[in-house]
């Protein structure tokens, strides 16, 4: 027989090319397997299920859509906000520029790309990526939160990423997603012939979630008090992941501190009353409609009896020798506002007393100041002094000190190498700190601050009314705000505090003067409310203490004021 040499040749040499597509797919699932490589997947987590080494897409969800946190821009600008594709809980092949690899320590995380990490600085317009050290950051309200500047870092205007002191508007109604990059194994498909149709593993799907936990919460301090909820996932066949998320009905009242995945616990914290119930529902993250919720009655919650507010030189957004005003700012549970001027010099809290504008000032408060202490920085000379002044009116700017009309009643000073606190008498709302003379440097100063009592709110009364330049607005300001903060408010009763209020209406009306709340706290006054052209008694409020109650359960605070 005669044989065709090239036909045969080609014929071989097509054998081959089909026999080398086919050998790679050789399986348990015959010779018509072919073994590809999937794409990279980054599949949704909780940010506690992140480990050490892991590899991260950090994206934010506002009503516009998700966008991922960039690695881009370096120190010099703030990081971009790249729109991403969310589709069944993954983001698949995202881009380098959105991927970080997550350190973790407890609830700390830092998110790193190369040697460089994301930070924040104390500007708005702060958030970037080198090898600053404010690099550590947890969850706040929901939010990445850089513990450093005390800042949360949201979208802003859907274009980039910045950081606030508080949730404002740029950045509220934003909620953080985790995603970690699943294993990339290849995958054998099966390619038959008659049907050309895959072979894939079943999917999880969740079918139910059940809950356990305490009904009532009847006891306890604000902010303090926890409880747990168990969650489980039931699934149907397949076992899934047990990925949950937890959101609150009210976060006023209750928030979620920690989701163990491994014992599947949730941990609640209260912080208000809420008798009508506060609703806690977990969503499984592998199908959004499947969920559960249990809802908690709150009831007997009390104030904390003090709060501890440490200010270090990361609150006051100032850096450097330079002198600058503070931006006001607030520590956590804490009512007391701060603002001033200062400089940071030796990484402290540099305060000086020349200029006559140097200084802390407190210029919102709510409770009583009970004691100020500090830690020295070891280049302060000795002998140097922190002067303390007490007023139950705001200061607004440390300027005030300076002046024995406005700087308020010297409490005490506290002198480097004799003393590092001082403990205070009275019952004052406001404080000022400053230096006697020359610079000095401050680690951290610590102010402790007393719920608010009938007593010491009587007293702030008096005190504020002693005050030569407030008006009806400033007094309805600030009793309403102290009055929110009286543990034993049933101590003031609402029918004599009602008559007190139209008493000072009467007298407003009296003297052309508007005594109204119904914009706000107050309608503003054109004129001073107890400056008018005779000696008249000023009307404060009808006051319940256990130091001043009469047999009848009330008094009225009244002073003569004179024209001066």
């Amino acid at each position: 027989m005669k044989i065709n040499l090239k036909n045969t040749i080609l014929a071989l040499a097509a054998f081959a090319m089909v026999g080398g597509a086919t050998a790679v797919g050789v399986s348990a699932f015959g010779n018509n397997a072919v073994e590809t490589k999937a794409a990279d997947a980054y599949g949704k987590v909780a940010i506690t299920d992140l480990a050490t080494g892991d590899e991260v897409v950090v994206v934010g969800v506002n009503s516009s859509g998700s966008y991922a946190l960039a690695n881009n821009n370096g120190t010099s600008t703030a990081p971009s906000a790249i729109s991403v594709t969310v589709s069944a809980d993954k983001i698949t092949d995202p881009a380098e520029t959105v991927l970080w690899t997550v350190t973790v320590d407890g609830s700390n995380y830092q998110f790193g790309t190369g040697d460089s990490y994301l930070y924040c600085t104390n500007a708005n317009n702060g958030v970037r990526v080198g090898d600053n050290s404010n690099n550590v950051f947890s969850i706040s309200n929901n939010y990445l939160y850089n513990n450093a500047t005390r800042r949360y870092i949201g979208i802003y205007n859907s274009q980039d990423w910045r950081c606030y002191t508080s949730i404002n508007n740029n950045i509220k109604d934003q909620s953080f997603e985790f995603y970690k990059k699943q294993s990339t194994p290849t995958s054998s498909e099966v390619v038959s012939s008659e049907s050309s149709s895959a072979i894939s593993e079943p999917t999880p799907v969740p079918t139910e979630i059940t809950l356990a936990a305490d009904d009532e919460i009847t006891s306890g301090v604000k902010g303090s008090v926890t409880t747990e909820i168990v969650y489980e996932v039931g699934y149907e066949d397949v076992e899934g992941t047990q990925a949950v998320t937890f959101t609150s009905s009210k976060e006023s009242v209750a928030v979620i501190d920690s989701v163990d995945t491994t014992n599947k616990v949730a941990t609640v914290r209260f912080l208000d009353n809420a008798p009508e119930g506060v609703t806690i529902t977990c969503t499984s993250k592998e199908d959004n409609s499947i969920s559960a919720s249990h809802t908690f009655t709150v009831t007997g919650l009390t104030e904390p009896t003090t709060v501890t507010d440490v200010i270090t030189l990361s609150d006051t957004g100032v850096s450097g020798t330079s002198y600058a005003d503070i931006t006001e700012f607030t520590k956590s549970g804490s009512t007391a506002k701060y603002g001033g001027q200062c400089a940071g010099g030796n990484s402290s809290i540099q305060l000086r007393s020349s200029n006559s504008n140097s200084g802390i000032v407190i210029t919102s408060a709510g409770k009583v100041a009970k004691s100020v202490s500090v830690v020295w920085n070891s280049s302060t000379a000795a002998g140097r002094t922190l002067n303390i002044y007490g007023k139950n009116t705001p200061y607004t700017a440390a300027t005030g000190l300076y002046d024995s009309s406005t700087q308020g009643t010297k409490l005490g000073s506290i002198v480097n190498g004799t003393s590092t606190s001082l403990t205070l008498t009275g019952n004052y709302h406001y404080l000022g700190l400053c230096s006697n003379s020359g610079a000095m440097y401050l680690t951290s100063i610590s102010i402790v601050w007393e719920q608010e009592t009938a007593a010491s709110f009587a007293g702030f009364l008096n005190d504020f009314e002693s005050s030569s330049s407030y008006d009806c607005k400033d007094f309805y300001s600030e009793v309403t705000k102290v009055w929110g903060n009286v543990t034993d408010k049933s101590e003031f009763t609402a029918e004599n505090y009602a008559d007190a209020y139209a008493r000072c209406v009467a007298y407003a009306t009296a003297n052309g003067q508007e005594f109204d709340n119904t914009s706000g706290f107050h309608k503003a006054m054109a004129v001073n409310f107890g400056a008018n052209k005779d000696s008249n008694v000023f009307l404060l409020a009808a006051l319940a203490t256990v130091g001043l109650v009469s047999v009848g359960g009330m008094i009225l605070l009244a002073k003569k004021r004179k024209k001066a």
